[in-house]
């Protein structure tokens, strides 16, 4: 049977390029029966009843309220209250402040400050790069909105003598329980002229954002070291730390600590909502020494094709999406649902959508993995999930202490495997296996790992806090 999509005004091409091509049909306002699609994406904000309307089989590209950490101002307040409880497990994220509120606070720190640092002013809802300036005297700091004010990291990694971050897409299938999928690719943004404290207006020396760089007059020129554009895809990354003799094995698990403790939070604030999935695109900075620094989330990832890489990371991305998800045509009896009864559900102001009581995690905390069957790079069991990294099995089991009356878990880095996903199931007896069901014939290219933990207690590598 015909799967069928629907997108919103300003919803990526490459959406569309890749359903189609996997025999998925769009519909639209015209068509009779509008509402019986599979996906709906949509790069805003959906409305309650749209939440209300959907079943269980059919997927919003957003969960309500998941946005928070998208908005700067937001994630700084997020990260704080986790920092104020977990402690230096958080060190991921810079000295940051929130203006006009937190003006009086960052007078106090620059003013304490032995030198003048750099510090880089962002506005807290705008993207792309738009309106983000450097500073060293208070002098200089103007705003006409809400900004989030940062101490800029001057030490970055360079190829070069460029400066370059990490796109990393992360996809949520569910929150009850904590379902996270990091992507095997992804992008590394370089600026498109060499890195320079002595010119900070200088946005293609210090910014990496590809809507920025993509407009350099130096953009198509052969760049020493990293030839021309601004992008590269993972590999290529991983292969230049290869023949350089730099050792990133402590890199990537790094980023996965700093993806895993952003988002656990959320699963006391997102909603139960079986019809929902988050596509986000962390912003990860590396510095000299090798240690990754949570700039910015984004929830609604630029997806443009601009060029070879962007069309071959994007579309794969798009394709083990739908993949992942296992959805099925509706049948009949769907069709009658959808048109006729909206679900009773709503999404309340508190976070709850339903009037049953959730049910309890579990106290104990682990970790399996073991080699990939043929032709997969995951595979699904009851208590395991296969990578296709290592070709080897490795089992971790997390020490529990008491904090703050809640449990507090530090997870050490798998032995020699570079899977980047976490996942929270309730111990719900007898255990089922995980919902999403991965396609033998599909060769995938996120990572998946079960955790079982209570939702506000995060999970932590001693790795993210060296």
């Amino acid at each position: 049977m015909t799967m069928y999509f629907r997108m919103g005004d300003r919803g990526p091409p490459v959406i569309r390029i890749v359903l189609e091509s996997k025999g998925w049909k769009e519909l639209t306002d015209d068509d009779e029966e509008n509402t019986c699609w599979n996906i709906l994406w949509k790069c805003g904000r959906f409305k309650p009843s749209e939440y209300v309307s959907a079943l269980p089989m059919q997927k919003l590209n957003h969960f309500p309220k998941s946005g928070m950490i998208a908005r700067k101002d937001s994630l700084l307040r997020h990260l704080r209250k986790l920092k104020a409880v977990y402690g230096s497990v958080y060190n991921f994220f810079p000295v940051s402040f929130i203006l006009p509120s937190e003006y009086t606070k960052f007078v106090h720190h620059y003013s304490e400050q032995e030198s003048k640092c750099v510090w880089i002013c962002k506005p807290a809802d705008l993207s792309r790069g738009r309106k983000i300036f450097l500073m060293r005297d208070i002098s200089e700091l103007t705003y006409d909105s809400q900004f989030v004010i940062q101490k800029y990291l001057s030490n970055p990694h360079l190829i070069a003598g460029y400066k370059w971050d990490l796109r990393v897409y992360v996809l949520i299938t569910s929150f009850h329980p904590l379902k996270i999928y990091v992507y095997d690719e992804g992008l590394v943004r370089f600026s498109t002229e060499k890195y320079d404290m002595d010119s900070l207006d200088n946005k293609f020396s210090h910014l990496t954002n590809s809507s920025i760089n993509k407009l350099s007059p130096s953009l198509e020129t052969e760049k020493e070291g990293i030839g021309a554009g601004c992008k590269w895809m993972f590999q290529r990354l991983k292969e230049y730390f290869k023949a350089q003799n730099i050792d990133d094995s402590k890199l990537w698990p790094r980023i996965e600590n700093i993806i895993n403790l952003t988002v656990l939070n959320l699963t006391t604030i997102v909603p139960r909502m079986d019809c929902c999935f988050e596509l986000f695109g962390f912003d990860i900075l590396v510095d000299d020494a090798l240690k990754p620094w949570l700039i910015e989330v984004n929830s609604s990832p630029a997806l443009a094709l601009d060029g070879p890489i962007d069309v071959e990371v994007k579309t794969a991305l798009i394709n083990d999406i739908t993949d992942l998800l296992d959805l099925a045509p509706l049948t009949v009896s769907h069709r009658k649902v959808v048109m006729r009864a909206p679900r009773p559900a709503v999404p309340s102001s508190t976070g709850t959508v339903s009037k049953r009581p959730p049910v309890p995690l579990s106290k104990t905390t682990s970790l399996r993995s073991s080699s990939p069957s043929a032709g997969n790079r995951i595979h699904r069991t009851d208590r395991t999930a296969s990578f296709g990294r290592t070709g080897r099995s490795s089992e971790v089991t997390s020490s529990t202490t008491v904090a703050d009356k809640r449990s507090v878990r530090s997870l050490s880095t798998p032995p020699q495997s570079h899977s980047r996903v976490k996942e929270e199931s309730r111990p719900k007896p007898p255990r089922q296996s995980p919902t999403a069901t991965v396609p033998e014939t599909s060769e995938l290219s996120m990572n998946q790992l079960n955790i079982e933990s209570e939702p506000s207690a995060p999970v932590a590598s001693s790795s993210s806090s060296s």
